[in-house]
């Protein structure tokens, strides 16, 4: 539901909801909300006067009806007075549940490796761009590149995090079984250590008493010094082979959900170098092609009203060629930025992975 923003009409009556908490909790987010039913449910008095139906209308000021009851201004104000101090323990609530999922927002980009994509359309625009915002084409053609750029962006961002819940969650599979071979070994090493200090100890109270003759000590001896090896196989050999293993049955899906990854962003990176060389394109033609009938105007309005970046403009809209060249350069900059955003994002996709893939 948290995307339904214009919501006004909820029905949740006769449904096995055992408490408000969770109406008071959720439903204050929708602000066009203005009627809702939940007459049916045990929590629920049915009763006009009921304290509860006034609480539940406290905490949503915006309703117009409730449970088929037209709410009237007089009503309205005399349930916030009574419930004031819990309105404003809900309202701080709410306001750290929006803290928080700004926090978590930003920790899924991060662990889709896309946080470096935020404010990207900002993140383009260099010395150059700026010296071009003048043109009078300039801000249609950029207002089309940031439009498909939001589009392909909102694609890729989900299938993004799509992919990595689905690495996050192999990985977790994968890291519990590794857990629960380390307790297997783990219990196998113990197991080996207390035979050996079982053995370790009868051959001393044995030796000692001269129960036994040097020759069989000799073999004792020996028996312990196996067991040190076997202890040591087992901590060694056993975990490695039983790791690998287990590392190897997942990588395969792991080195899928990356290779997807990387193609949904190499797809990614083509689209928007394409929509950035239509912009460009677009740019350089108008220039061109209207040089003459923009460039007089601009320089005249500069000097007239004596912008502070006047000399600026004078250097970049005196000759074609320059404005070309200021044009060129920002499309050169642009592309270099996109070029290492998402270098850096491949670069990283490996990162989360606890373990070797092989």
């Amino acid at each position: 539901m948290d995307s339904l923003a214009k919501l006004t009409y909820f029905s949740i009556g006769n449904n096995e909801i055992t408490q408000e908490t969770s109406i008071l909790s959720y439903l204050p987010r929708f602000k066009n909300l203005q009627v809702l039913i939940v007459q049916g449910n045990s929590f629920i008095i049915n009763d006009t006067e009921s304290d509860m139906k006034f609480k539940i209308i406290a905490h949503l000021p915006q309703l117009k009806y409730f449970d088929y009851m037209m709410i009237d201004e007089v009503t309205l104000k005399r349930v916030q007075e009574k419930h004031a101090s819990e309105l404003k323990q809900a309202e701080e609530k709410l306001q750290g549940k929006a803290e928080m999922t700004q926090e978590s927002i930003m920790k899924e980009k991060e662990e889709a490796n896309i946080a470096k994509l935020d404010k990207f359309a900002e993140q383009l625009k260099d010395p150059d761009f700026k010296k071009l915002e003048y043109v009078p084409k300039q801000n249609e053609l950029w207002t089309k590149f940031e439009d498909e750029l939001k589009e392909e962006l909102s694609s890729y961002e989900d299938n993004m995090k799509k992919l990595a819940q689905q690495r996050k969650e192999t990985m977790e599979v994968c890291e519990n079984l590794l857990r629960e071979e380390e307790k297997e070994v783990e219990a196998k090493v113990i197991q080996c250590i207390n035979e050996f200090k079982h053995t370790k100890k009868h051959m001393i109270r044995d030796f000692t008493k001269g129960l036994v003759q040097i020759s069989a000590a000799d073999n004792l001896k020996k028996q312990l010094k196996g067991l040190e090896s076997e202890i040591m196989r087992i901590e060694m050999d056993h975990f490695e082979l039983a790791s690998n293993q287990i590392t190897q049955k997942f990588s395969t899906t792991i080195e899928t959900i990356i290779s997807q990854m990387s193609n949904f962003t190499n797809t990614f990176k083509d689209k928007i170098n394409t929509a950035n060389k239509k912009y460009h394109t677009g740019l350089r033609q108008f220039c061109n092609e209207k040089f003459e009938d923009f460039y007089n105007t601009i320089i005249e309005e500069a000097t007239q009203k004596n912008w502070p970046n006047k000399d600026d403009i004078a250097s970049t809209y005196g000759e074609k060629e320059t404005l070309l060249t200021s044009a060129d350069n920002s499309s050169g900059a642009q592309n270099q930025k996109i070029e290492e955003t998402v270098n850096f994002i491949l670069k990283f996709l490996y990162s989360a992975i606890p373990f070797k893939l092989y």
